[in-house]
């Protein structure tokens, strides 16, 4: 099976500033996006000893690494340049495809929460690190 993450096509959108989908590129050398686990559940122990437990929304927080260089930080840029003249939050959506696992992942809903405005530089300029937070990721097969 094949398990490589080169094939990896992520595809934004936001209605307002970017209504045409725009293909991220020139991912970092080691990282194309990270994930937060989710704690989906509170449980609560009795003081007889029987355990309950209920189901709670959460949001999925997903980090993009981008190349000091990628064009697609341009996506980041203006939605924070505009977030901040306007004072308020541009919705996003997304979609990944994963060939070579078969999977699609369906973003909704989600917000610029952690933009990196800079690269870090060092011997050569870091990738830079861009947050959204997402209400919603649904998986399907491809």
């Amino acid at each position: 099976m094949n398990i490589t993450s080169a094939n990896a096509t992520i595809l934004l959108t936001s209605p307002l500033v970017f209504p045409t989908p725009q293909q991220l590129q020139q991912f970092a050398t080691d990282d194309v996006y990270g994930t937060d686990p989710l704690s989906v559940g509170e449980t609560a122990m009795g003081v007889d000893g029987h355990l309950t437990a209920g189901f709670t929304n959460v949001p999925v927080v997903q980090k993009y690494m981008l190349m000091a260089d990628s064009p697609s930080n341009f996506f980041f840029d203006r939605i924070f340049n505009l977030e901040k003249a306007n004072l308020t939050k541009y919705e996003i959506n997304g979609v990944i495809l994963l060939t070579s696992v078969g999977q699609k992942w369906t973003h909704t809903r989600g917000f610029l929460s952690i933009y990196q405005p800079i690269p870090d530089a060092k011997k050569v300029l870091q990738a830079r690190t861009h947050t959204i937070t997402w209400e919603r990721v649904v998986p399907s097969p491809v």
